[in-house]
């Protein structure tokens, strides 16, 4: 069963509530307001830091509840106390980076390859590097760095990408390196839209490493990209690698296409066991819900009603309101004046 990074931390936190974190730069961080035992596991792993745990004093910064515990943060002034350097007080504990990277899983890998990175239009190649950095902050919600790997990706990527992603773990490699990366037992996927075979939450929580494709063709269409990609990926491995679309009732269309929304849809299926098609439609922007209500009104001849009861259940998962332009654009795909 995969399980997301600040478990493990919780396991070691057993019988442990308060937690001592002494650097108030922790509290700013996005992460550490959506989750800061996630944000506390990513920041010891990549700054190798240790956390004071037990019975100290300090300011109350943030109480989370996970399940049936309660850990409390606290802070102070100061830095986070480093790995070698222990205060007095015998009755404090720490955890340090080096006993959680023990429990750090070694799958799930996600693999963009950025092969096809020069056949894209300028513009797109800066999306490209945008999408990634966005990708590897929701990677960091569930997992760590080291489980993204961006393969045969060019320099110019590779300064572009560091540059606003900031301090980062991530492996680059090319496919000669890959394959010392990959084991025998591993079974391999790449998400491809024009791909035959469609992809369910089964394949992809038992898919212990998924290839994206680092390709934003929004300029400058790029034909059967994917396809050259793990085509010649799985020459150069000597496996077989599957391609797989995911769609929503059968709609391929409605699917976001953006690497680091596509990241939160898989993500949000592996490790918060949703159904695809809810972690789909949370995270569809207005032009994939009108080409998605759009094309099922052609593909199923819907009524007035039954488009209602569809815009119900977006709505019920979204939990906000269609507005009233994205209906009137999903109508007019439908070939419908209203």
């Amino acid at each position: 069963m995969v399980k997301a990074l600040w478990t493990y931390l919780a396991s070691l936190l057993e019988g442990y509530g308060i937690i001592y974190v002494s650097d108030k730069r922790f509290y700013r961080l996005k992460l550490s307001r959506y989750n800061p035992l996630q944000a506390l596991a990513i920041d010891m792993l990549l700054h190798k830091k240790c956390i004071g745990i037990g019975s100290m004093s300090g300011s109350i910064y943030r109480v989370f509840r996970a399940g049936d515990k309660e850990y409390i943060f606290l802070g102070g002034s100061g830095d986070i106390i480093s790995e070698l350097v222990y205060p007095v007080n015998k009755n404090n504990k720490f955890i340090c980076w080096g006993d959680l990277s023990k429990f750090l899983p070694k799958r799930p890998l996600f693999i963009v390859d950025n092969s096809l990175y020069h056949e894209l239009h300028p513009k797109d190649q800066n999306r490209l590097v945008y999408q990634l950095n966005l990708f590897l902050k929701v990677l960091r919600r569930y997992i760590f760095d080291t489980h993204l790997i961006m393969n045969n990706s060019p320099i110019e990527l590779y300064e572009k990408f560091n540059s606003i992603a900031g301090y980062n773990m991530v492996r680059w490699t090319n496919t000669k390196d890959l394959v010392n990366l990959l084991d025998k037992g591993d079974r391999i996927i790449a998400l491809d839209p024009y791909a035959e075979n469609i992809a369910d939450e089964n394949i992809l929580r038992n898919s212990t490493t998924i290839i994206i494709g680092g390709i934003v063709d929004r300029e400058k269409p790029i034909k059967l990209a994917t396809k050259r990609m793990v085509d010649a990926l799985s020459k150069k491995l000597g496996i077989e690698i599957t391609r797989y679309r995911l769609e929503i009732d059968g709609i391929r269309e409605a699917v976001p296409h953006r690497i680091n929304i596509l990241g939160e849809i898989i993500l949000d299926t592996i490790f918060n066991k949703k159904s695809l098609k809810r972690s789909i439609m949370e995270h569809m922007s207005n032009r994939d819900i009108a080409w998605y209500i759009g094309l099922k009104i052609i593909k199923e001849k819907l009524d007035h009603d039954k488009v209602k009861e569809i815009v119900r259940e977006i709505e019920e998962y979204r939990k906000s309101k269609i507005k009233d332009h994205v209906l009137r654009r999903a109508y007019r795909i439908a070939g419908i004046k209203i």
